[in-house]
């Protein structure tokens, strides 16, 4: 009888073992998620809080000197901001492609 009541006692203790250990990976996968998206999510920030290449010196020379030739018109300044807004959406773009491909079938 004593064996039966030791025996019963292992299988619970075998149990819960197991219970833990799937939540110890449910939460390592979790965090390995977190992780990417972390890096993902700095990669996007990073491609478009690139400074503008032409647009932010000219405004910041024109407020301290006072030339005017040295600034571009609203409509060239409008443009290049757009030029620039559409090279920062194809990085963007080329960097989910990328993604895309290397990811290892998560569906988040």
């Amino acid at each position: 009888m004593r064996d039966f009541f030791v025996r019963a006692k292992t299988m619970e203790h075998i149990d819960e073992v197991r219970r833990l250990q799937r939540f110890v990976s449910a939460r390592d996968e979790d965090r390995g998620l977190l992780h990417k998206h972390r890096a993902e999510r700095i990669k996007r920030e990073e491609i478009s809080e690139r400074v503008k290449p032409e647009s932010g010196v000219s405004r910041n020379l024109t407020s301290v000197s006072g030339l005017s030739g040295v600034t571009r018109n609203t409509e060239d300044n409008e443009l290049m901001e757009d030029i620039w807004a559409d090279d920062v959406r194809d990085e963007i773009s080329k960097f989910e492609k990328m993604k895309g491909t290397d990811d290892d079938g998560d569906s988040d």
